[in-house]
């Protein structure tokens, strides 16, 4: 059981008694049809008085989607020789785990978000995406983040991360797992690097029918007062966010025309920047807010 693309494991029941105690185990593996054979132990020193407890063995460095046959023989305290072989038995290694392909990253529209997208040419359980800002000098693996957490799953073929730092440069991979529970199914690889520069800035479409768009005061110790018009009915997203993308306030206007004013009340939440996104029909507009 526990067969992957590179490794299954063989089981066998406690061979000892009070008369006779297992003192080592040899195990054979080999592909089939093929003449020479992989040699495994399972022995430990000192065991005459209780017999050796080991039941099971794992092969690994196993090709992929390939069959084997395995044998063993036992080896007692008491005598000698050994026990005979076992008869022969086979298992067959599963397909390697595919890796998705096209791994691309799109930076925006919003300043502090970045797409992940990807194609897959065959099924798996999840793909994990990693990225990292990509100037750091001596990266190591705490400077690596997430995007999508545990992982995305299949057949999603994106994910969004939030909380980017706008002119920042960043390199992300991707990596697929075929093991709901992670583990060693796994591509063999993560996919090759990609490359981005977050947006500093973000602007409407000429077209917009935003007009006269007002956040006051800024910055504020607790309430920030929003006014815009809308010149022409349209669909319009009110977001207040933090810098990792967590949303603290969401209204969503439908065919709205109009002017349009709201107070935000932000004295519970830390002191720092937050940004106001509008999100309308012909694009997105955003504002920081500073909360002192």
């Amino acid at each position: 059981d526990n067969i992957i693309h590179s490794q299954a494991q063989v089981h066998w029941d406690n061979m000892s008694d009070p008369l006779c105690m297992a003192l080592k185990y040899f195990i054979q593996v080999r592909e089939v049809g093929t003449t020479s054979w992989t040699n495994k132990l399972a022995s430990d020193a000192g065991l005459c008085n209780f017999g050796l407890p080991t039941t099971s063995k794992m092969f690994t460095q196993l090709a992929s989607n390939t069959t084997y046959e395995y044998r063993m023989k036992a080896a007692y305290c008491n005598t000698t020789g050994t026990s005979g072989w076992t008869a022969l038995y086979t298992f067959t290694t599963a397909d390697d785990c595919p890796n998705v392909t096209n791994f691309t990253a799109t930076p925006g529209p919003q300043t502090n978000k970045v797409l992940f997208s990807w194609d897959t040419t065959s099924s798996y359980s999840f793909v994990r995406v990693k990225l990292r800002v990509d100037s750091i000098s001596a990266p190591t693996g705490s400077d690596w983040f997430s995007a999508g957490g545990f992982g995305v799953n299949y057949p999603a073929l994106s994910v969004n991360k939030w909380g980017v730092v706008p002119g920042e440069t960043y390199r992300g991979q991707a990596r697929t797992w075929c093991n709901p529970n992670a583990g060693l199914y796994r591509s063999a690889a993560w996919t090759p690097l990609v490359f981005w520069t977050q947006p500093t800035t973000i602007r409407l479409e000429e077209n917009s029918t935003i007009l006269d768009l007002s956040i006051y005061p800024n910055p504020s110790r607790d309430i920030f007062n929003l006014s815009f018009t809308s010149q022409s009915k349209q669909s319009i997203e009110v977001r207040v966010m933090n810098l990792i993308g967590e949303i603290i306030f969401m209204e969503n206007l439908e065919n709205f025309e109009g002017e349009y004013k709201h107070s935000f009340n932000l004295s519970e939440y830390s002191k720092g920047v937050y940004l106001l996104e509008l999100d309308t029909d012909n694009g997105i507009v955003n504002k920081k807010l500073i909360l002192q």
